[in-house]
């Protein structure tokens, strides 16, 4: 799909989430409710701070056994709204099965632009590797997931050089990545980029599409049915960016927002594929 041939209204049914759901906040408002029941019963270590931003903190839910492997949730939000406090329903899941659970936030635009948000990302997860073991966790296990924009910023750290942090080259053992925006060039037409303020040369240097992930681990790349076909096909080409091995899934009759529910959910293809990629299965 050519989306610069579309009209601006094609343009904003394709690419932005909110409007081509129209019960989009009947479905955030499900997410925080049932993450507040999830902290509330589990009582993770919350707001552990990565950096001096108002956001800059993750929450913890520890494994049930030490050494375990360690899963980071990176939530999406167009990079401009939603906070770690509304995907904790993210984690049990993954924990139950054996996995330590990082749920990380970041600052929003537009107090800060979206390649901040990216060196963020680069810097939470220098973190929480540094400290895997504190945190109960195999610094060799190491694992992300990201949706929407959370989808994008994984991209990225897939894309990123670990050894500039010290780190090993292979930090990143394996990523799901779920109806991300890779290329950002679109948001640049949109009326969200009121408050993204995107600007051409930010958006090339966030491209995830012209940033091949850096070695070789599992990647799959996951996108709703029912999704528009523009946000499809930013799924589509960013499966073949990140090379001949990585999967693709399309998750039958899910849009952009019921996907996340998806991956909190055990008995579901996706959550089943995030488990294996950890050797959980």
């Amino acid at each position: 799909m050519d989306w610069r041939s579309l009209s601006q209204d094609e343009l904003e049914a394709n690419f932005n989430p909110r409007i081509a759901v129209p019960d989009a906040e009947t479905y955030l408002e499900d997410l925080a409710h049932r993450s507040e029941a999830v902290r509330a019963a589990f009582q993770p270590e919350t707001d552990i701070r990565y950096g001096d931003g108002p956001r800059q903190m993750v929450d913890l839910f520890r494994a049930p056994a030490p050494n375990a492997p360690l899963h980071i949730y990176i939530h999406g939000g167009y990079w401009r709204a939603l906070t770690k406090e509304d995907f904790s329903l993210m984690a049990p899941p993954l924990c139950d099965d054996g996995a330590a659970v990082v749920v990380m936030d970041y600052d929003l635009c537009p107090a800060v632009t979206v390649d901040t948000i990216v060196r963020q990302t680069i810097d939470c997860i220098a973190f929480v590797a540094k400290r895997a073991a504190e945190f109960g966790a195999d610094p060799d296990r190491l694992f992300l997931s990201g949706h929407s924009a959370g989808a994008h910023l994984a991209a990225m750290a897939l894309a990123h050089d670990w050894t500039g942090e010290g780190l090993p080259a292979d930090l990143i053992k394996g990523a799901v990545l779920v109806s991300g925006i890779y290329d950002p060039e679109p948001v640049l037409k949109l009326a969200v980029n009121e408050e993204i303020r995107l600007t051409p040369e930010v958006a090339a240097k966030v491209n995830a599409m012209a940033r091949p992930p850096l070695g070789d681990r599992p990647v799959l790349v996951a996108v709703g049915g029912n999704e528009p076909p523009g946000w499809i096909a930013q799924s589509v080409d960013y499966h073949t960016v990140a090379g001949p091995d990585a999967e693709f899934m399309t998750v039958p009759a899910a849009n952009h927002f019921s996907i996340a529910f998806d991956m909190a959910d055990p008995d579901h293809a996706l959550h089943i594929a995030m488990l294996a990629q950890m050797g959980l299965d």
